[in-house]
């Protein structure tokens, strides 16, 4: 089985010595290449730890996004938990988020700046803890960034 698809079947290097290489297939890629594509372009999270191909402006979906999906098997039933697991971990730690936030805001024209002071620390701390998901060595980073992205430009007007 050909584990390499290309879009197509024609521009397959079938030498060993052709003399560029595979470098002429790379146009012809269907599978993500994390050093050359950004997989966020191309790959989106559901709930539950679901992962489809993302869709552009017209509905359609990424044809590299559908394709690595199905090669590398990325809905098998151990990933798409681990995926649910840190998925949770990450909203758990938005509400944490969210709630220091309000705490702090609530306290910002208090008098007694210890409480102010008290409150900052917290939302640092928390913010601090939500941007440790983010850290490219993280498994699912890529969920990651999408979930705390939208969550960053919803209530902060963040772009990550």
């Amino acid at each position: 089985m050909n584990q390499f698809p290309l879009s197509d079947p024609d521009k397959y290097v079938r030498r060993h010595d052709h003399p560029n290489g595979i470098k002429d297939e790379e146009p012809y890629r269907l599978l993500l290449n994390p050093c050359v594509d950004n997989p966020e372009d191309h790959l989106e999270y559901g709930s539950e730890g679901v992962i489809r191909p993302k869709r552009n402006l017209h509905g359609d979906q990424s044809i590299k996004g559908k394709t690595s999906i199905n090669v590398f098997v990325l809905q098998r039933v151990p990933l798409v938990q681990s995926r649910e697991k840190i998925l949770i971990d990450i909203q758990a730690q938005i509400q944490r988020t969210k709630e220091a936030t309000q705490n702090f805001n609530h306290f910002l024209d208090d008098p007694d700046p210890a409480m102010r002071f008290y409150f900052e620390k917290i939302l640092k701390r928390e913010l601090e803890r939500l941007k440790k998901f983010l850290n490219p060595e993280e498994q699912y980073v890529g969920m990651a960034r999408q979930v705390i992205g939208g969550f960053l430009m919803i209530n902060f007007g963040i772009k990550i």
